[in-house]
């Protein structure tokens, strides 16, 4: 795995960590860039923390427009009601040892989501590579805005929120 050989701190950023990490942030200019969920968390742990906001700067990046996700699959209804039968691709989670369907046009992120399947996630653009797992076995369309590199997806890497199925498949997670 690319964090293989890193002993430092990894995760997100947060209230426990902060004073760890920075003793004297109070004292400190801080500059955050990233996706506005992310600096709505660090501008709140911030505030909350006693930090002088006069002295917080950030900068957003812009993301692609969303498009609409599409609702979980729901079974047809029992009442013998003509429903339309939507595709669905297996998703086998190794890790979790989770087997799930996906229904067409959804993300490997949305199917692990709905089946219970934690894959850590910010952006959710393909931008910021949080979402990055390890793919198995299988083939995906993936539609990422650079929050992955060549040589990773050379590897076996996917982003879980910008990729979607095109056969059955197995991902690490």
């Amino acid at each position: 795995s690319s964090r293989e050989g890193w002993f430092g701190h990894m995760g997100r950023i947060d209230a426990i960590r902060l004073p760890l990490l920075a003793p004297d942030f109070r004292e400190r200019e801080i500059f955050c860039c990233g996706p506005d969920p992310f600096m709505r968390a660090v501008r709140g742990m911030l505030d909350a923390a006693g930090f002088d906001m006069a002295k917080y700067h950030q900068e957003s990046f812009a993301a692609p427009a969303v498009e609409e996700i599409p609702a979980p699959f729901s079974p047809p209804a029992e009442d013998g009601a003509a429903a339309a039968v939507e595709a669905v691709t297996p998703i086998r989670f190794s890790l979790s040892d989770v087997d799930a369907e996906c229904v067409a046009g959804q993300t490997v992120l949305q199917t692990a989501r709905a089946s219970g399947v934690r894959i850590p996630a910010a952006c959710e653009f393909g931008l910021c590579g949080t979402c990055k797992v390890r793919k198995v076995a299988g083939d995906v369309e993936m539609s990422h805005n650079g929050g992955i590199l060549d040589h990773e997806i050379e590897d076996g890497f996917i982003l879980a929120c910008c990729s979607k199925p095109l056969s059955a498949l197995e991902i690490e997670a």
